[in-house]
């Protein structure tokens, strides 16, 4: 998952699409990829929760928020706000293991994820939920 994150962060396509689960591929997958790559600023990650995904696992979810800007001129495929606005992604991914490779399988979209008032703010600004977006 993280690795996937800082992939989506830096610009690495290609890591993306060889990490997505063979049988989820599409034609599609590198340029709806370059186009969010192109389009949003991925700023911060918060791993929420994890079910298995150990090393003697077959198979993994993980949940999280990750926290983005769209860039300047454009909207990404999330819908992101203006560049100057946070917006979230949540979401619940599912990952099978194949040949000691953790691949990406799917992710279903979650309502947008609210920490307790005095819980870190999901956007990473440091800052307490009730203080930044709360």
């Amino acid at each position: 998952m993280r690795s996937r994150y800082s992939a989506f962060s830096e610009g690495a396509a290609d890591y993306l699409v060889e990490t997505q689960y063979k049988s989820t591929r599409s034609g599609r997958d590198l340029a709806d990829v370059l186009k969010t790559i192109r389009e949003t600023e991925w700023v911060h990650l918060t791993i929420l929760a994890t079910e298995r995904g150990q090393k003697n696992d077959a198979e993994g979810v993980v949940e999280f928020v990750a926290a983005f800007k769209g860039k300047p001129q454009s909207l990404s495929l999330l819908g992101a706000p203006a560049a100057a606005e946070i917006g979230q992604m949540h979401e619940r991914s599912t990952f099978v293991r194949e040949d000691e490779r953790w691949f990406y399988v799917d992710g279903e979209a979650l309502p947008a994820h609210e920490p307790k008032r005095n819980e870190p703010c999901w956007c990473g600004s440091g800052k307490k939920f009730k203080q930044c977006h709360g």
